[in-house]
């Protein structure tokens, strides 16, 4: 039986080129706008490998040694609310991004599919189901969070309540086989909660594009294709993870470069700023109302060019994706008009 995913990597090098080449650099600059908001997806190991480790680590939990520990006092009242308020702020400022994000995957596969981009009118025109995609992802993530804390919570609900309360924890094999439960199990569900946000994004998101339908829904027209062909995309499943390893090494050296000669400016104003921090003899609002904005601009003029650095390695990963999942349905093909230009032996 051909594999999709090792027919379809020349087809989708194909296509990157045709999307990039001839160079438009506000084309590109469009791109780079649109990924710094999706951002780079993220991988790991497989959540097997964690679970099969348990007997290993349970048979010497003898050999732990013992002891107390402590916090060296309470959490000041003040300091709480502190950090409250820092935490609500990023919870909304992470909120408004994820929103954002959740909308440009769509603007991404509106640009991969015509290989051209009108930005204000490809967002606009991705607001509602950007909205679907982004609650479909809260929840996920909600669901993974709370698992994550109620297992903890169960398994170290002693522990916890000793250090929040200021107390000393008695360190042996109970806790630290405890411990080590917690973080398999929450290994576990970070595994699963990433396999079906990275599924959602790769395969369902452009079923909602095409058929103009839900994340659920498309999940459910999703599903069949998936059971059918599970084959294909276990495949896909490990060759595209070898595939995104081997680029980003190459795309994080070229980053690296770039992100150096980007920070020499930006290290040079720092310095300026703590000298004369230091000659006033502290750090004053004048000094923080330029460093902290100084901070965030050095912040986002990272991430775009780590983004303008990874628009053809991206465009590459999704093109061969999308490839795979019009070679495995063709009611899903987003790059049906793609395919005819380039040519009958190209065509599914």
């Amino acid at each position: 039986m051909s594999l999709y995913v090792l027919d379809r990597i020349d087809d989708a090098v194909s296509l990157m080129r045709s999307l990039l080449f001839p160079f438009s650099a506000w084309l590109w600059l469009k791109l780079t706008v649109v990924l710094a908001f999706v951002g780079t997806a993220s991988g790991g190991g497989s959540s097997l490998s964690v679970v099969s480790n348990v007997p290993s680590f349970g048979a010497s939990l003898s050999e732990v040694p013992g002891g107390t520990v402590s916090l060296p006092g309470r959490i000041p009242e003040g300091a709480l609310l502190v950090g409250a308020i820092a935490v609500a702020l990023v919870v909304v400022l992470g909120l408004v991004v994820g929103y954002v994000g959740a909308v440009m995957e769509f603007v991404w596969l509106s640009a991969l599919r015509e290989q051209e981009l009108s930005l204000r009118a490809a967002f606009g025109r991705s607001l509602r189901r950007g909205w679907r995609l982004f609650a479909f992802r809260f929840v996920l993530g909600a669901i993974g969070v709370l698992s994550v804390a109620a297992t903890v919570g169960l398994l170290l609900w002693p522990e916890l309540s000793a250090l929040a309360a200021g107390d000393g924890i008695e360190l042996g094999a109970s806790l630290f086989g405890r411990g080590l439960l917690a973080v398999t199990v929450a290994g576990v569900v970070i595994a699963v909660v990433g396999l079906l946000h990275g599924t959602t994004t790769e395969f369902v998101a452009p079923i909602m594009l095409l058929e103009d339908v839900g994340t659920v829904e498309g999940w459910r027209r999703f599903y069949p294709t998936l059971r059918e062909d599970i084959v294909q995309y276990v495949a896909y499943l490990g060759v595209a993870f070898v595939l995104r390893v081997l680029t980003a090494a190459g795309a994080g050296t070229v980053v690296t470069v770039v992100v150096t000669a980007v920070s020499i400016p930006f290290a040079l104003a720092g310095v300026v700023l703590l000298a004369g921090a230091f000659a006033a003899g502290g750090l004053s609002p004048a000094t923080l109302a330029i460093g902290v904005p100084l901070l965030i601009l050095y912040l986002a003029v990272v991430a775009c060019c780590s983004a303008a650095v990874f628009v053809p390695v991206r465009a590459f990963h999704r093109y061969h994706g999308l490839l795979v999942l019009g070679d495995t349905n063709d009611r899903f093909d987003v790059l049906a008009e793609r395919r005819a230009d380039l040519g009958p032996d190209f065509e599914s």
